[in-house]
């Protein structure tokens, strides 16, 4: 503030008018706050101080107050303060009628909001993976039909069920660990982009990569087994006979 009010020189000593209304008093500035970051949402940067007495002077005189900050003499006993806080108030007031913004309860919206978010795409991914399961196996139910002349065929030259039975799995198998790979880059780039543009560090898990890998392959396991179980047990004789 003192900088964009004062930007040729020191703010200390000047004067500024804070104003009630459409009347400005003049105040002289006595000193300049150092640079904070932000507290649950209040920016120390951009704001104007002024004595309490001179506020209900000048201003408003009234006997309730909105909002305490408390510092904590000893960061390390912050958590202690603010549950010893929350308990002495709940007793005296009731716990309907005030909150403490504390680390602890930061934390607490913070996960509950991160488990939502987490919960909400666990659905739309259990989605994606059904929608994209059954769309796995039509595309190999239509390969095998469309390969049944030369299941019959490498049946009748005496390849057992379970050469085929592996051969349609693996090839599910393939399909998806392509679409896995597909669906990694994608997601790479679009989390590169995104850290670029909201100026954040990039980083990769390749825990999280493992794992997806691991779900395209379980999802070609479990929707490509009957395609190939029909491919296996497929006749010799009607499959060279099919049309």
């Amino acid at each position: 503030m003192a900088e964009e009010l004062f930007p040729t020189g020191n703010a200390v000593g000047q004067s500024i008018l804070i104003y009630r209304g459409q009347q400005g008093k003049p105040y002289t500035v006595v000193g300049i706050l150092e640079e904070k970051d932000s507290i649950f949402s209040l920016n120390f940067n951009d704001s104007v101080f002024i004595p309490y007495s001179t506020f209900e002077t000048k201003f408003n005189k009234s006997n309730n107050v909105n909002t305490y900050i408390i510092k904590v003499y000893d960061e390390n006993n912050t958590l202690d303060v603010s549950d010893y806080l929350e308990s002495y108030y709940d007793e005296k007031i009731g716990e309907d009628y005030f909150r403490i913004m504390s680390p602890t309860t930061m934390a607490e919206m913070a996960t509950s909001v991160t488990s939502t978010l987490s919960s909400f795409l666990a659905a739309i991914a259990a989605i994606s993976l059904l929608v994209g399961g059954i769309g796995i196996m039509n595309i190999m139910l239509v390969s095998v039909s469309e390969r049944t002349k030369e299941i019959g065929i490498r049946k009748a030259l005496g390849a057992a069920p379970k050469v085929i039975r592996g051969q349609f799995i693996c090839e599910s198998l393939v399909i998806t660990l392509i679409g896995g790979l597909m669906g990694v880059i994608f997601g790479l780039l679009a989390s590169y982009i995104f850290s670029l543009s909201m100026d954040t560090s990039f980083v990769i898990s390749t825990f999280s990569i493992i794992i997806s890998m691991g779900f395209s392959m379980i999802i070609g396991l479990f929707f490509g087994w009957y395609p190939a179980m029909k491919a296996s047990k497929l006749d010799p004789i009607e499959a060279l006979n099919y049309e």
